[in-house]
């Protein structure tokens, strides 16, 4: 007999279900007989003499659930300076509340899956060296949609639009729209393992894509209407365009009653290499997710709920680039990176399903104002909302190719202006950047 303890590597915790001191049996009453005749059929066979479970979700739009997160990441970032790798200590600790209402559910791990989320709670602190700070969702950003599309995952602001560091934040290790996909959908005995697909698990983990995906899990036992269950593997792929790889250690629980995974343990060992989006990691995090159908106390907005529950709706993955300090702000698509700033510079890269398409570096300023030199700002476009006449607007970047020819054609008319473009192009790399003054 395997033991029932299910026990994570890298100093994660122990997940075991509740031990209670057994009491008397009971006699039961009629209206009690259906049910427990029910779970016996409906949760295993004892034809064999081995108890038979099955685990398959069972849950359809409108269904709500409170969910808590957890992150702890510890361990080192790579960064490149002058062509070498130097490593800074990093830690992360990050708390996620919120409640999730399920819009639409696809059982296909490359299905569409989405709902809406409203979070009572969401901060996260960073340590870097000697450098700290902290990220949090502010009220105008607690509403969010969240969905899984292909295989990829993505947000949305309801009220406003997130910053990357917001949208960083909620995009954690640990989807609860993800990990029911875990369950094999089918009868498991005690010993019993299934693989896991590569969909499945770039969902859960937050990936681009999945190059190789070595992962199963194991039923390890069965106490108080729960099946516990082991998790292990690796898995190697694409982060932020980043190649990385993974081992994976894990242990969760699924709830005969509730027909789905209640609590989820995760240990990962990343080492992902330095690109031009973000910095490399060598690292280990630990997740900690609980969901619970009984603590989903908030309703969502009816309205919301019939508009994208449609599946023919879009999701708007614009984002926020705020710089009101520095007199201009903008949306842009969630595929553009920025990756550095400057006082009168901004260069952001683009990628597309994983891979870098391009890089642009662009500012926008208010339009009622003169340089220096007497030549003209750019004129502003799609004011953000909140935005007054007179003050910094922004433009959506959208689409990636439009930003490159416009620097191009900027180019071309910049001669005699304080403006200096450079761009080139060349199979699937499109470089092209805009320096403006701001000040």
């Amino acid at each position: 007999m395997r033991s029932h303890h299910c026990q994570i590597p890298y100093g994660g915790p122990d997940l075991d279900a509740p031990r209670e001191r057994r009491k008397p049996m009971q006699k039961k009453t009629l209206s009690q007989i259906p049910l427990a005749l029910a779970l016996c059929v409906t949760s295993y066979s004892t034809a064999s003499g081995q108890a038979r479970f099955l685990l398959q979700e069972e849950q359809a739009p409108g269904d709500r659930r409170g969910v808590s997160v957890q992150l702890e990441v510890g361990g080192e970032m790579l960064v490149r300076v002058d062509r070498e790798i130097k490593r800074l200590p990093l830690t992360v600790n990050a708390e996620l509340q919120y409640v999730e209402h399920l819009l639409t559910r696809a059982p296909e791990p490359t299905g569409l899956t989405r709902s809406l989320r409203k979070y009572d709670h969401a901060s996260a602190s960073i340590q870097v060296a000697e450098s700290g700070h902290s990220i949090n969702l502010s009220e105008d950003r607690r509403l969010l949609l969240a969905e899984i599309r292909d295989g990829r995952t993505s947000f949305s602001g309801i009220e406003s639009p997130l910053t990357r560091k917001q949208w960083d934040l909620v995009h954690v290790v640990g989807n609860s729209l993800a990990v029911d996909r875990l369950l094999p959908g089918k009868e498991i005995a005690e010993g019993d393992s299934w693989d896991h697909d590569a969909e499945a698990l770039g969902a859960l983990l937050g990936m681009d894509h999945v190059a190789v995906c070595d992962v199963s899990s194991v039923m390890t036992g069965e106490s108080h209407q729960q099946v516990q269950l082991r998790l292990a593997g690796t898995v190697h792929g694409t982060i932020d365009g980043a190649p990385t790889e993974l081992q994976l250690r894990g242990a969760y629980l699924y709830h005969l009653e509730w027909k789905r995974i209640t609590k989820f343990n995760l240990a990962v060992k990343e080492k992902r290499a330095t690109s031009d989006i973000v910095p490399g990691l060598d690292v280990v995090a630990k997740v900690r997710l609980v969901i619970d159908p009984n603590a989903a106390t908030t309703k969502m907005p009816a309205e919301l709920v019939k508009r994208f529950t449609d599946p023919s709706s879009t999701l708007n993955r614009a984002l926020l680039y705020d710089a009101s300090e520095q007199g201009f702000r903008f949306q842009h698509d969630s595929a553009w990176y920025v990756t550095a700033e400057q006082s009168d510079l901004l260069s952001l890269r683009f990628l597309q399903d994983g891979d870098l398409m391009d890089n642009a570096s662009r500012v926008r300023v208010p339009g009622n104002r003169r340089g220096r030199h007497g030549t003209r700002r750019a004129r502003p476009v799609a004011p953000l909302p909140g935005g007054r006449p007179g003050s910094a607007t922004g433009v959506a970047l959208g689409n990636h190719r439009a930003i490159a020819d416009s620097a191009i054609r900027r180019r071309r008319a910049s001669a005699n202006r304080n403006t200096g473009v450079a761009a080139k192009r060349g199979g699937k790399d499109c470089i092209a950047e805009a320096r403006q003054e701001i000040s």
